[in-house]
């Protein structure tokens, strides 16, 4: 009996030895400072069967040392947009494609950035909108790199025309409000990365 309690107590030390090493290892403690937004779309803001939605795509600088790594966000972001409708609505089902007409940036301090504007050439404002199956393909997003310039809230106006598979084209308009709320500190695992994927 005394064996099998010494056994015990030798696998329970080669766990918490592994564990230690586990947190030792290279990376595992993430501390991230973070631009934090928060994103609005008010009802009463958008028009149109199918219009694009967007989101941010936060620009990160990675510095792994020995028992941690630190996430630092940095400027410019890119927006990135869906060309399809991701919700469970599916409000784009009927659609083969959109034209964006204008999609303009307004910052907080009134400075406004046309990220598409009627200048812009049709074939660079034209977005098939994929199958369900092609949803994780590169033309399902479509980015935008480094438009978001500053630490502030903004709002981006989109208008444009859905066509539908018979060719009838749909106006379409929204606006979006991303309320920047500051910098925050943030502390996480890597083992919380692990159980996101």
């Amino acid at each position: 009996m005394r064996n099998s309690l010494v056994q015990r107590v030798g696998r329970l030390s080669i766990a918490v030895l592994m564990g230690t090493l586990l947190l030792c290892a290279p990376g595992c403690l993430i501390i991230g400072n973070r631009d934090t937004y928060t994103y609005d779309l008010p009802a009463s803001s958008q028009s149109g069967v199918f219009w694009p939605d967007t989101y941010l795509w936060k620009n990160e600088k990675r510095v792994t040392l020995p028992f941690f790594r630190v996430e630092n966000e940095r400027l410019p972001h890119d927006l990135r947009m869906l060309t399809f409708d991701q919700t469970f609505m599916r409000t784009d089902k009927g659609f083969e494609k959109f034209i964006v007409d204008t999609m303009v940036l307004e910052f907080a301090n009134g400075e406004t950035v046309a990220v598409i504007s009627t200048e812009t050439p049709l074939s660079e404002r034209t977005f098939a909108i994929p199958e369900p199956g092609q949803f994780c393909s590169e033309e399902a997003t479509r980015v935008f790199k480094g438009v978001i310039t500053q630490r502030t809230s903004f709002t981006l106006r989109i208008s444009g025309r859905a066509i539908r598979d018979d060719g009838e084209a749909v106006p379409f308009q929204a606006t979006e409000v991303y309320r920047y709320d500051g910098r925050r500190r943030t502390f996480h695992t890597i083992f919380d990365e692990w159980a996101n994927c």
